[in-house]
């Protein structure tokens, strides 16, 4: 038994450790989204500087959140089980590989080839970051506190990336960037490194890579992804189709391969269960309607403020830093308010869905007034729900998950958040470009508040 003075000192380095993986896995969650959102704001740029057509420039966007989708559970589970400090650094350091490779890419398959390996890296980094803040948070408030800083670190990361391409690319050429952020993800790698050991499950405990899961999961997710880029151009094409239906496919096998697992005596990688849990399906539900509507119209306004107004780069480049960095200072405030304290995570999300959802049909007003301050208002109101949304469904995801699987939690609900990107970009750009650019934009706007408040009303059935 410890001694008085002992128990304070292990306390003390307890809460230092904490702090330690807190600021660690913040720095690594900032530079995962500004690798996401870097090539936002210049396409057209990169896509001419690596020779690739307009078919080559749809896999440039798209290859990041392709290896997200398809690595954010895998990579989840084996942080629970293997170890949370170790899935994290690895894919930090695999980050910075992947990021190298984009930077010195010769041509667009390379760059596409490093896109998708700076994917799966970031999964690492993002499911694995979760699992550790929730491991070493475990009372109750000062999780919430501390996952509400990780989800500010979400936005922040989403603000940085288009400010620094925009100016970085103005400076050095769009390379600068890629070779500033492979030297920050480096860094964030070698942080990971003096983190506190874990071990993830005793080895009795430990379950065996479900690799028949994990394949056919990682399949049906890249079929769906790469369907909806492809589908821009056209929904009922077969190059988009085939995929689409593919991967609706590959994903049926996968919940029949976990539920013949689970009926066998063996661990599956996601318990079918888990999904009949009503929070769990509740924070991805939110999740997947937060990809669908507020991140997929922030990620096209680039495109009417360009091409309808001529704006340049820096102006939605800010833009998107204002949206972002409100979501930063609610999301970091939210957990002390006693109202969000004391309605629960469920009711948090589908609160900042509902209102993020009335700010995004504000901006609709782009349309009819033709200047770019039109934006302003619905973009404020969205910005500050998004960071009450961010912090809420992390808190959900934790809290509705057993016990040592944050990292699985994290997972779920980061594949259900950047696939519902992916689906909802691809749905705007489809309403939106036959309308023009402004006229486009204002359709779209209506449409992603639609499925925002579609999504609110759905995650508050999950009771």
């Amino acid at each position: 038994m410890l001694s008085g003075a002992a128990a304070t000192t292990a306390a003390g380095d307890d809460a230092r450790g904490a702090r330690r993986a807190l600021a660690v896995v913040c720095a690594g969650t900032v530079a995962v989204l500004i690798h996401f959102t870097m090539p936002l704001l210049i396409p057209r740029q990169i896509a001419a500087g690596l020779h690739a057509g307009s078919g080559g420039a749809v896999w440039l966007m798209s290859g990041m959140s392709l290896g997200l989708a398809a690595a954010l559970l895998p990579t989840g589970a084996l942080a629970d089980d293997r170890g949370r400090r170790r899935v994290f650094t690895a894919g930090a350091a695999l980050l910075a590989a992947a990021t190298v490779l984009c930077a010195a890419a010769p041509d667009g398959a390379l760059f596409t080839a490093g896109r998708i390996l700076q994917g799966a890296a970031g999964a690492a980094v993002l499911a694995a970051g979760l699992g550790l803040v929730a491991d070493s948070y475990r009372e109750p408030f000062e999780r919430a506190r501390a996952i509400g800083l990780w989800g500010a670190a979400l936005g922040l990361g989403i603000a940085v990336g288009p400010v620094l391409m925009a100016y970085g690319s103005d400076a050095g050429g769009w390379r600068t960037p890629f070779w500033v952020m492979a030297a920050a993800s480096a860094a964030v790698a070698g942080l990971g490194l003096t983190l506190r050991r874990d071990t993830g499950r005793p080895d009795a405990e430990r379950r065996p890579v479900d690799a028949v899961g994990a394949l056919l999961l990682a399949a049906a997710l890249a079929a769906i992804v790469a369907g909806c880029a492809l589908g821009r151009s056209g929904w009922t094409r077969p190059q988009a189709l085939v995929p689409l239906l593919a991967g609706v496919a590959l994903l049926g096998a996968f919940f029949a391969a976990e539920a013949r697992q689970k009926a066998r005596g063996r661990a599956p990688m996601l318990d079918p269960a888990l999904l009949a849990h009503r929070g769990f399906a509740g924070a991805a539900v939110g999740a997947l309607a937060t990809g669908l509507a507020p991140i997929s119209l922030v990620s096209y306004l680039p495109t009417p403020l360009e091409a309808g107004l001529g704006t340049g780069a820096s102006v939605p480049a800010w833009l998107i830093f204002g949206w972002s960095g409100l979501s930063v200072v609610t999301a970091t405030f939210a957990p002390r308010a006693r109202l969000l304290r004391a309605v629960g995570a469920r009711t948090q999300v589908a609160a900042g869905l509902a209102v993020s959802g009335i700010g995004l049909a504000g901006t609709a007003a782009l349309a009819a007034a033709g200047a770019w301050q039109a934006v302003l208002p619905g973009l404020a109101v969205s910005g500050v729900a998004t960071g009450v949304l961010n912090g809420g469904l992390g808190r959900l995801a934790v809290e509705s998950a057993p016990e040592g699987s944050g990292g699985l939690a994290s997972g779920v609900n980061n594949t259900a958040r950047y696939t519902g990107s992916s689906i909802g970009t691809a749905v705007v750009v489809s309403v939106a470009a036959p309308a023009g650019s402004l006229h486009g934009f204002g359709v779209a706007a209506g449409v992603t508040a639609g499925l925002a408040l579609l999504g609110a009303a759905l995650v508050r059935r999950f009771r």
